[in-house]
C-alpha cells in the first residue's frame, strides 16, 4: 500500500507514530507535502495551530457561522466521495476558530428547537465527558465534548477504536493521548469487547477473549492542538482533572456501528448499557456554562 501525503497550509508541528519515539519536526513552510512511511489507514497526525488560513478557501460562500452556517458549510465539504481523514480535516479548521464556536453555540442557546434536538441525542459519557450531538448528517456528525474538572470518573478512560474516522481540535485545557496496538508478546494482558451501538443512547458489549498489547504513543496535547484519526487506531485520552477541557470533533459515517474495546476490567458478555440522555434545560445550562468559559479565555 502507498505511503499517505497530506498537505497543510499552516505552521505545525509533526510527531511520529514510531512506537515509544517522538521524532518532532517543525516547519516555518506555509504550504508543504509530508509523505508517510506508513499506509493510510494507519495516518496519524498531530498538529498546534499558529495562524488560520480563514475562509477564503471555502468552496461555498458562509456569512455566517451560526449552527445553520457550519451546517452549510459542513453539507458541501464533507463529500461522500473523499476520504474521511481529508475532509473531517479540512471541514474542521476554519469551523473550530474560537470566534466560529462562540457565534454557533450563541445561535443554539437562542434557538429552542435547536436545543430541543440537541438534547435527545446528547449525554455523559462513561468515560467522564458532556458529548453534545450538535449537528447530524449522513456523511457527518458534528460533537462537542466538555470534560469539567468537577466531575470524577471512576476509571481512567477504557483503550477503544471507533467505527469512523475523525478529526477533533482541543478549544480549551489539554488531554494526554495515548495509542495501543496488539502484539502477541505485549506487555499489557487486556480484556477484549466488540460495541454494537443502536439510534437510541444504547449499546451492548460481548466478550472476544484477552489480547497482548503495548503503548505506541503518549502525548500532551494542549489547547489549539488537532489530530486526524483512523477508525483502526486504538486509544485513549486522560483528562487533566484540574481545568475545563473541550474538543470540537468532526467524524465520519459510521459503517456497521461496531468498535472495539480493551480493559483490564471485566463486564458481563451481552451486557446491554442504556444511557439517559440530557434534558433541554441541562444542555442550555451546560452549553452557557462552556461558552461564558470559551469567552473569558
Amino acid at each position: 500500500m502507498a505511503n499517505c501525503p497530506v498537505q497543510y497550509n499552516i505552521y505545525y508541528y509533526i510527531f511520529s507514530f514510531d512506537p515509544l519515539v517522538f521524532r518532532k519536526k517543525i516547519t516555518n513552510s506555509t504550504s508543504i507535502i509530508v509523505s508517510y512511511n506508513r499506509p493510510c489507514y494507519d495516518l496519524l497526525v498531530i498538529g498546534i495551530f499558529i495562524n488560520e488560513r480563514g475562509f477564503g478557501m471555502s468552496i461555498i460562500t458562509v456569512n455566517k457561522f451560526d449552527l445553520h452556517g457550519v451546517q452549510k458549510w459542513l453539507d458541501s465539504n464533507m463529500s461522500s466521495s473523499k476520504p474521511v481523514l481529508t475532509s473531517s480535516r479540512d471541514s474542521l479548521e476554519p469551523i473550530s476558530t474560537n470566534e466560529v464556536v462562540k457565534e454557533m453555540l450563541e445561535s443554539i442557546l437562542n434557538n429552542d428547537s435547536a436545543l430541543a434536538e440537541i438534547a435527545l441525542r446528547s449525554y455523559t459519557h462513561i468515560n467522564g465527558f458532556d458529548k453534545f450531538v450538535l449537528i447530524v448528517s449522513n456523511n457527518y456528525k458534528l460533537r462537542l465534548h466538555i470534560w469539567w474538572p468537577e466531575h470524577a470518573v471512576k476509571h481512567m478512560e477504557h483503550v477503544h477504536d471507533h467505527p469512523w474516522d475523525f478529526s477533533s481540535r482541543i478549544l480549551l485545557g489539554s488531554l494526554r493521548f495515548q495509542t495501543v496496538s496488539i502484539q502477541e508478546n505485549g506487555a499489557m494482558r487486556l480484556n477484549h469487547y466488540k460495541i454494537s451501538a443502536s439510534e437510541h443512547l444504547e449499546h451492548s458489549l460481548d466478550y472476544l477473549g484477552e489480547v497482548a498489547a503495548d503503548w505506541d504513543l503518549d502525548a500532551v496535547l494542549s489547547k489549539d492542538s488537532y489530530y486526524t484519526l483512523s477508525r483502526k487506531i486504538k486509544h485513549r485520552v486522560i483528562k487533566d482533572n484540574t481545568v475545563l477541557t473541550a474538543t470540537l470533533m468532526l467524524q465520519g459515517p459510521a459503517g456497521n456501528g461496531q468498535s472495539n474495546m480493551f480493559t483490564e476490567e471485566m463486564y458481563t458478555s451481552g451486557e446491554k448499557v442504556e444511557i439517559p440522555s440530557f434534558s433541554i434545560h441541562e444542555v442550555k445550562d451546560k452549553l452557557g456554562r462552556f461558552l461564558n468559559e470559551l469567552i473569558h479565555k
